[in-house]
């Protein structure tokens, strides 16, 4: 696209654009920084940036809420003039823009979010790295894939100390730190015994993001709010190694009938490898409730 500045783009992200669309393709659109460069297409991979909103406001998803890191999409052919790949096309590596997408659309093609009210969902993008399809083999172009994936990661390393240090100086808390790097705060102080390896627990829990987005739950009302399935009651054994180490160790530290939050670093947690859509070096939250039972 051609050079362009309308605006701030980390002011814009997050909220729906304001002033004039335009529109191009059957697309309504409004560009908020555009850098020179070819422009993404069919086959082409993009590390993006996203978050979709109704027209009131109301946030439906964001990329942002899962550990602020670009998610990898592809370009494919445009299902309707002025769907997500049609804006897609529109941007090249270094743009960010907001699209009006017509939710009548969305219907006709099954992809209308629950919920939605509205004669459009506002979709704002920005695109941080594109990886050309070009005339690659299909085993080149998954390498392509998995070296952005490992870049996107070992980016973030870095960074994950800085994540957890912002967390808990925004939430004004002070956590108990053990020698391993996990960090804690008891809500609720349990008075049953403390458990030994091997003794048998029951286990409400709650693994967040560190925005706060779940990614898994035993509450069927956190599930419910959040679209998600929810779990039976963990019963594992104390100790055993079953969990992930920062879990294991958490619940060797509480009576029975605590209530903790955990804050996890990922040396504790997932570690360098992806894990049922859990970046490598993702910090996470735990809220555990260790039954008296």
């Amino acid at each position: 696209m051609k050079k362009i500045l309308l605006g701030s783009a980390l002011i814009i992200l997050l909220l729906p654009a304001c002033g004039g669309f335009k529109t191009d393709n059957g697309m309504q659109y409004e560009i908020h920084h555009d850098e020179n460069g070819p422009v993404i297409k069919d086959g082409d991979m993009a590390a993006i940036s996203t978050v979709e909103q109704t027209e009131t406001g109301v946030k439906l998803y964001s990329s942002y809420d899962y550990d602020d890191r670009p998610m990898v999409a592809f370009k494919s052919k445009s299902l309707f003039k002025g769907d997500f790949n049609t804006a897609l096309g529109l941007l090249s590596q270094g743009d960010s823009a907001t699209f009006k997408i017509r939710v009548d659309s969305l219907i006709r093609v099954g992809q209308k979010p629950a919920g939605t009210k509205g004669q459009y969902i506002l979709y704002t993008i920005k695109v941080n790295r594109v990886v050309s399809r070009g005339n690659q083999t299909d085993s080149a172009y998954t390498a392509k894939y998995e070296a952005l994936r490992n870049e996107l990661a070992e980016t973030e390393r870095p960074r994950e100390a800085a994540k957890i240090r912002h967390y808990i100086m925004a939430n004004g808390i002070k956590p108990t730190v053990t020698a391993s790097g996990l960090q804690y705060i008891i809500t609720q102080q349990g008075h049953g015994a403390r458990p030994a390896t091997g003794d048998s627990l029951y286990v409400n829990y709650t693994g967040m993001y560190l925005s706060g987005q779940p990614y898994i739950t035993t509450s069927p009302q956190i599930a419910k709010k959040a679209a998600m399935d929810h779990y039976d009651i963990l019963h594992i054994k104390a100790g055993s190694g079953i969990a992930f180490p920062g879990l294991d160790e958490a619940l060797l530290l509480f009576n029975r009938g605590t209530k903790a939050r955990l804050i996890i670093p990922s040396k504790i947690g997932y570690g360098a490898y992806a894990h049922q859509g859990i970046e490598p070096y993702t910090p996470l939250l735990f809220d555990i409730d260790v039954l008296d039972k």
